[in-house]
């Protein structure tokens, strides 16, 4: 049976976002609102990769749903959120592990980066 974003996978992280990035910064996290992705990588990273001659994006992007952060997470400020893994188990969250960086994508555009802090998986 196929996991609700109830039971799905959690990560909790810290980021931060990127000023200049995104015109606002993010409201209300515990919503459940707002659905980027994340790319497990370098955090320093500031362009999309992609395939050698081509626009064919060579990155792993797996979706998450915020479901718990501070009511403003605004720019360049670190902050602590929580997060499902909203495609699990179709899509392939392995790397989605403690200890590693990633870049918060809002579709080809990153937005901020961060580190897992932790990863639960709940029934």
């Amino acid at each position: 049976m196929k996991p609700s974003l109830n039971n799905a996978p959690r990560i909790k992280a810290k980021i931060q976002l990127i000023k200049g990035a995104r015109i606002n910064p993010l409201l209300h996290l515990s919503s459940g609102k707002y659905m980027p992705h994340i790319v497990i990588g370098d955090p320093n990273q500031r362009e999309v990769k992609t395939q050698s001659g081509t626009n064919n994006i060579s990155e792993h992007y797996l979706g998450v749903r915020f479901v718990s952060g501070p009511e403003i997470c605004d720019f360049e400020i670190e902050t602590e959120v929580e997060m499902t893994l909203m495609y699990f188990p179709d899509v392939d969250y392995s790397e989605a592990l403690p200890g590693k960086t990633f870049t918060l994508r809002e579709g080809g555009k990153i937005v901020g980066f961060g580190t897992i802090l932790s990863r639960e998986q709940n029934n």
